[in-house]
């Protein structure tokens, strides 16, 4: 066999894509910016295991006629689980030390389902708007792993079949066919919208109802990730001869990786049709690999170096940041970022030597183990790490750990798992829909989640005594306004989704002549993300304050004079969830000394935006403004506790049920004027 078509087992070239690889995951955790599409790593570690996996196990058919399952799943059991265990090990010392009740629970929970492969479900379950935070989240990383270990054991299986039982060039053919029906999914289940699932059974429709995680999280559509490393088993012959090819070939490669690490950001909706760039750029990068000049970027001694160490590194990285972003509750400054950079890598390095390479020694005496000592070594290790896991998931979280809380807050953080979610002001209430009553409505909430978060106190303070009918438009993550959309890639079509909202809300709005409409946002944060709108189309001028004001006013126009109040910002809470600062363990003193009681007015997020909406309001009385601070702070701080000694926020930045309560009494008065119920 020429070289060009090496069948040599080590290709020098590989590591040097997963140092690639690695380093743009790493950077991109440690948020450098410029790495905004880093997470793409990921992506290119899917196309490397579809091409080595597949040669595996073709070459081994060719080779022998058959295929040793037995040998196989043992090799990937000791390359992956000792260094992925040594790495929860030290996770759940870390989370018993630092972590509060709730967060250690719910790490418990993500590290059993690492141990058994499903912690892409684990994840995918929890993901939503009101998921846990990611600096909270020490394992969130193990997603992928999930997704490669479910892609283990069911593709030997298939291509196994097709390479014994269908003669032929089946096995690439129906590989390919697989790997399109998983990118057509993509754009299917992307929006959360499925018709046939809806059809099938509403129930299993809303367990996918967020497309973007969906997408992201589960290993049915990153399969055609794997299907294009895994063609470039049978392409590989066809390797060109030319030089100058090869090295266009590989430098188009990278370019085709290294372009959406630069430009990418968390917004991108991924996989979809945006993996297919990076994801085609490793194929290429591996089929051209052997290019003299160019190839040395991936064969050099540094490069190859990463890339032997990538697994330990990605496994430990994330997991130092977490823990020391939870520990300094603050955002890492460069030195923070240099310094976690080189700990990660030394660690890496260290758990290679150590853990990784004794593991996979031929020599090793664990090597010489049988195949029934070696598994009941690694269940008892698995049950070793699961089982203290498994008490403080059952245990509410050890709570015994952290000091004696008011019996305030104790009662308020009862029989809640997941408090962000389960003391959101908006919990319980629907994004579109009735409140309470029936048309016509005499309240109407519009806004994103921060006008939802008002629902509970709505209907407490103003509807439940009164019989006031509400009816709630909110929910959605842009301005529920007309002519403004968001600009992002991920998630629904918000140039449809975002002016449908208000065309609901004006429906109800004209069958309601009475209606007061409470429109609230977090304003600042969504005219970040805004996009201009006209005649449906997007333009390409950026929003301003002023355009947001003139959108008010088209508003008003459209609902005629029907009273309009608005809200303006919540100050917000700042580092920490307050919950979160009250609950953690003593064992290692917090960095900061933020306080969980309140924050510095000056420091209250939104306070230039709600200036520009209250000057707007008393200079042309078009609407009644609201201002929160008015409610939750003083005039040197912002409380983050009401007078009865409960949470006032769920989290850093949404109202609690308590909360939302406590604003909406605050007002009563001034809504009660405008209901006219004085």
């Amino acid at each position: 066999m020429p070289n060009l078509m090496r069948k040599s087992q080590y290709l020098p070239e590989i590591d040097g894509l997963r140092a690639i690889a690695v380093i743009s995951v790493l950077l991109f955790h440690l948020d450098f910016k410029a790495f905004s599409g880093g997470y793409i790593g990921v992506d290119v570690f899917f196309v490397i295991s579809g091409f080595l996996i597949t040669r595996i196990i073709r070459n081994e058919i060719l080779s022998t006629g058959a295929f040793s399952f037995r040998n196989f799943y043992i090799r990937r059991a000791r390359r992956l689980l000792p260094a992925l265990y040594f790495t929860l090990s030290l996770s759940f010392i870390s989370a018993f030390l630092l972590f509060s009740p709730q967060q250690l629970q719910r790490f418990s929970g993500a590290l059993i389902s690492s141990i058994v492969s499903l912690s892409n479900f684990y994840f995918w379950n929890e993901a939503g708007y009101f998921d846990t935070e990611t600096h909270y989240k020490p394992l969130l990383h193990t997603w992928s792993l999930g997704v490669e270990e479910q892609f283990y054991l069911v593709w030997p299986l298939i291509l196994v079949f097709l390479l014994t039982k269908i003669p032929g060039k089946s096995a690439p053919i129906v590989l390919v066919m697989g790997g399109i029906f998983s990118l057509l999914l993509n754009f299917i289940f992307a929006d959360g919208q499925s018709s046939f699932l809806t059809w099938v059974s509403p129930t299993i429709a809303k367990w996918f109802e967020d497309g973007p995680s969906t997408i992201f999280f589960l290993a049915p559509f990153r399969v055609f990730e794997f299907v294009i490393g895994a063609c470039i088993v049978w392409l590989i012959k066809y390797q060109t001869k030319s030089k100058i090819i090869s090295e266009m070939m590989l430098i188009i490669g990278l370019g085709m990786i290294t372009y959406p690490v630069f430009t990418y950001t968390e917004e991108t909706l991924f996989p979809s049709f945006n993996a297919i760039l990076p994801c085609v750029g490793a194929g290429l990068v591996i089929f051209s690999s052997h290019a003299q000049y160019s190839g040395k970027l991936l064969r050099n001694q540094f490069t190859r170096g990463l890339g032997l160490i990538s697994y330990s590194l990605y496994l430990i990285h994330w997991p130092i940041i977490v823990f020391y972003n939870y520990w300094k509750i603050d955002n890492l400054n460069l030195t923070e970022k240099s310094t976690i950079t080189v700990a990660s890598v030394l660690a890496a390095a260290l758990m290679y030597r150590l853990i990784e390479q004794p593991f996979r020694r031929q020599s090793n005496f664990i090597n010489q183990l049988s195949m029934g000592s070696f598994a009941r070594a690694n269940a008892l290790l698995a049950l070793v790490i699961a089982l203290p896991a498994a008490s403080a998931w059952a245990f509410g979280g050890w709570a015994w750990r952290v000091p004696v809380l008011t019996t305030e807050i104790s009662a308020q953080i009862a029989n809640s798992r997941q408090f962000q979610k389960d003391n959101y002001g908006g919990e319980g209430f629907p994004d579109i829909g009735w409140i309470r009553g029936q048309s016509p409505a005499d309240i109407v909430l519009m806004g994103d989640s921060h006008g939802r978060h008002y629902a509970y106190g709505i209907d407490k303070v103003l509807s439940e005594k009164t019989g006031l009918s509400v009816y709630s438009v909110t929910g959605l993550s842009c301005f529920h306004l007309p002519g403004l959309t968001r600009v992002t890639g991920k998630g629904p079509n918000w140039d449809t989704k975002c002016p449908g909202r208000v065309e609901k809300a004006l429906r109800i709005i004209y069958e309601s002549p009475k209606t007061v409409v409470i429109l609230s946002h977090s304003w600042e944060s969504q005219l970040k993300r805004a996009g201009l709108l006209h005649n449906g189309k997007r333009s390409d001028v950026t929003p301003t304050t002023e355009d947001i004001i003139s959108s008010i006013v088209e508003f008003k126009r459209l609902i005629g004079d029907r009273t309009l109040v608005i809200i303006g910002n919540v100050p917000k809470t700042g580092g920490s969830a307050p919950l979160e600062l009250l609950t953690r363990p003593t064992f290692i003193p917090t960095y900061t000394n933020a306080s969980p009681l309140f924050k510095p007015r000056t420091k209250g997020s939104g306070l230039k935006f709600n200036r520009v909406l209250k000057a707007y309001a008393k200079k042309t009385g078009l609407y009644i403004f609201l201002d929160p601070y008015d409610a939750l702070c003083d005039q040197a701080r912002c409380n983050n506790l009401a007078p009865s000694s409960r949470l006032l926020y769920s989290d850093r930045s949404h109202l609690s049920k308590v909360g939302s309560e406590y604003v909406i009494d605050y007002f009563k008065d001034e809504l009660k004027k405008a209901l006219r119920l004085n």
